[in-house]
């Protein structure tokens, strides 16, 4: 329960949370996410979906809040602007998710009345 919670309340240091928890653990995620993508268990994906959903939002609160846990400074700065341009990639890949979802199931966005 530490790896969970000590990212969350800022006290692990930052080359862990990003090196250990971040990169490692989001290429293992994101290897799992690729085959069961390819396999096409939906409901698993979904399942999967929702962990990678989750672990986002804990890796961006944890890189964030372990930020300034490190000798130099510079390395926070450098932290939060990853965590700043990882929201906007997100923001950018929702919205292309959706516009993928609405093409492959005929909705129009906004809805059209004719």
């Amino acid at each position: 329960m530490r790896i969970i919670f000590s990212p969350l309340k800022g006290v692990e240091k930052l080359w862990k949370v990003f090196w250990i928890y971040n990169v490692t653990l989001g290429l293992v995620l994101s290897f799992v996410l690729q085959v069961i993508g390819h396999l096409a268990i939906l409901p698993l994906l979904y399942i999967f979906l929702l962990i990678g959903i989750l672990w986002t939002i804990w890796i961006l609160v944890g890189l964030w809040k372990c930020a300034f846990n490190t000798k130099w400074e510079g390395w926070g700065y450098l932290a939060r602007a990853f965590v700043v341009l990882s929201i906007l990639g997100l923001m950018v890949g929702l919205w292309e998710m959706r516009t993928f979802i609405a093409y492959h199931i005929n909705i129009r966005f906004p809805p059209q009345i004719e």
